[in-house]
Parts: C-alpha cells; structure tokens; sequence
C-alpha cells in the first residue's frame, strides 16, 4: 500500500504536463508533504496529536526512507512541541522527501521519469487509472477515488478522509477543480475535513504554518561577466568561425564558465563547461526556451505546435505522444513503403 506522502504527490503532480500544479506555491507544496508524513506516522502510531503538542508515541523505526528521518526528529527533541511546529520543520526536508518519495513511484511503476526531472503518469496507468501491484492487491488512482468521494455520498475511508483534509487545507483542489466544481463541492469537502481529530489537528497545522521571508539575492550586473577579448569591429567572429569548441574552450579555462563574446554588432553570453550541462539538465526547463526562436518557422509553415519550438512538460508530453509513429519497429516493418516514399519525394525535386 502506498503512503498518504506518495498518494499525495500523485494527486499535487499535473498529470498532463508533469511537475507540480502551477498553480501551488512552493510553500503550499513543501507544508503538505510535511503534513502527510505527520499523517502517515500517526496512522503508524509512533505519533499523537492534540491541539496542544505533538507526542511521540513509539520510536521504532518504521525501515521507511520517507517517514523515519521526522521520526527521529520528534523523539530526538527533549522538549514538546504543537503540530504547526513539527510541520514546518519536517518542510525544511520536503525536497529530500519528495525526491525520495518520486523514485519509489517510479520503481512501483506508476510514474515515469523524463529529462529535466519530469514525472508523468505511466502508460498503463493513465490508461487504467489503476495502480500496478504495490503490495497484495492494486489501488485505484487516488484523484479517481477521492473525486468519487467529495461528489457523492459515499462513506470515505480514514486514509481518503485524511488526504481530503490536507488537499483542502492546502488549496489543491484549486488545482484539480475548476471554480463551478469547486464551488458545488466545497460543503462536502468542509463536511469531510471534521471527521478525523488527527487530520483536524495537522491541517490547522498547515494554516498557521507562515511561508519563509524571502531573501534577496544581489544580482551580478551584466557590465561585470568578463567579455573575450577581441578585434575592433570584427570582435571574436574570426576565432568562432574558425574552431569554435577550442575557442570557448580557452574562454572557459581563462574566464569560468559564463562570459561574453562578441562578432561584429552581435553580442552572446556563453554557458560553458560541467556547470553549464549541471544547470541546463536540472534547472534548465524553468530558463531556456526554444519558441522564440522558432516562432517564425511556426508561421511560415502554419503550425503552433511543432515538437522543436515547444518547451518543457509541454514538450516531453508531445514526444511521448510521438514517439510510437517514429520507432525503428515501425519503420522496419515496412521499410519497402518507407524506400518507395522516399523515392518518390525525390523524383518531383526539381
């Protein structure tokens, strides 16, 4: 059986363009994963909670990466705390946890793990919306079950009642619903929030924790990235159009790995070397972007969406759609077609 955390990843993550819901901040993220592994611990029973203080109630490790380490913390700790405490430092881990809680998915594969950090559903189980086998027996998608539950009568079960409460104290179902739906759900969801004292007790947890202030970083300017030296005019254009790996090369060795180059009146900044490839694999989906710069291709040949020009989940989603009709299986199998075609196209070039 999965953990209330991973169930609730499933539900926070946007199954059609992988990540995390836009629409839920960072902090809304990190303060419900906290809140689900408080969850998962005192339905393990090696917590409980009041509206007062948050009591360890058994410290024997559980041999679960995901919940031991807010063990630990709890019955290190020589004084007591309340819930709203415990849920935001156990936040303070919510990236390890949900780093951890991502690879478990997709070993049990339920989730699959694309480029830059991507998860999407698997095939087969957006097709079934059912989960392969975990344990003993399958489980049902949790969005299926839980929508099923806020738009009926049915009796929830604890664990879906406790999942409801943290989508809802959290703004998820902002996420999931849209506002009519939200809106004819929402005495259902209120109603089902007060049904477990334990779930009461964390998600009021969750409301009080405060986001973090937020820094300010100062910010390099741009006349202060070291620029190649040059020719007048000409700039670098020489060097690049000559070999330009060991240009940027000895750029890189003399100015680290971001500088400027310049040939005639057009100027670049260079991301160079291993920190240049570390940054672009984990960070690089949420600062480069390829439409832009095919924009125009887009319009000469009548198309918004060509696989190219488009970024991130967005993209990953579009290659994954693709990717049957462009296997060497299929091209093998008819290879004859395949020659004829291209014989053909080249028959009419003038």
């Amino acid at each position: 059986m999965l953990r209330i955390t991973e169930e609730i990843l499933l539900l926070i993550i946007d199954s059609e363009k992988g990540g995390i819901h836009t629409s839920l901040s960072d902090h809304s993220r990190d303060v419900v994963i906290a809140g689900a592994v408080l969850m998962d611990l005192a339905l393990e029973r090696r917590i409980d909670t009041d509206l007062q203080q948050l009591i360890p109630v058994d410290p024997t490790p559980l041999g679960d990466d995901l919940l031991d380490p807010t063990l630990a913390d709890i019955c290190r700790e020589t004084d007591y705390h309340d819930t709203a405490y415990w849920v935001t430092r156990t936040a303070a881990r919510s990236d390890e946890t949900r780093q951890k809680a991502l690879h478990r998915l997709v070993a049990h594969g339920i989730l699959e793990s694309h480029d830059n950090g991507i998860h999407l559903l698997s095939r087969l189980v957006s097709r079934v919306r059912r989960y392969p086998h975990t344990s003993t027996t399958a489980t049902e998608d949790v969005k299926i079950r839980i929508m099923r539950v806020i738009f009926s009568q049915d009796i929830p079960d604890r664990r879906d009642a406790l999942i409801i409460e943290l989508a809802a104290a959290c703004g998820v179902f902002e996420s999931l619903l849209s506002q009519t739906e939200l809106a004819e759900a929402q005495a259902r969801i209120d109603q089902i929030a007060q049904l477990d004292l334990v779930g009461r007790t964390v998600t009021e947890a969750l409301r009080q924790a405060e986001p973090p202030a937020t820094r300010s970083r100062p910010i390099r300017p741009f006349a202060e990235v070291p620029e190649a030296s040059g020719w007048p005019i000409l700039g670098n254009a020489l060097e690049m159009a000559g070999d330009l790996r060991a240009f940027l090369t000895r750029q890189y060795l003399q100015h680290g790995p971001i500088f400027r180059v310049r040939a005639f009146d057009r100027r670049y900044v260079a991301l160079v070397g291993a920190e240049a490839n570390l940054f672009v694999t984990n960070s690089g989906q949420n600062h480069l972007r390829s439409f832009e710069t095919w924009r125009e291709f887009n319009s000469v040949n009548g198309s918004l969406h060509v696989l190219m020009s488009m970024d991130g989940p967005e993209h990953l989603r579009m290659r994954k759609v693709q990717a049957d009709g462009y296997s060497p299986k299929l091209i093998e199998g008819r290879l004859n077609d395949v020659v004829d075609l291209t014989r053909r196209a080249i028959a009419g070039w003038p």
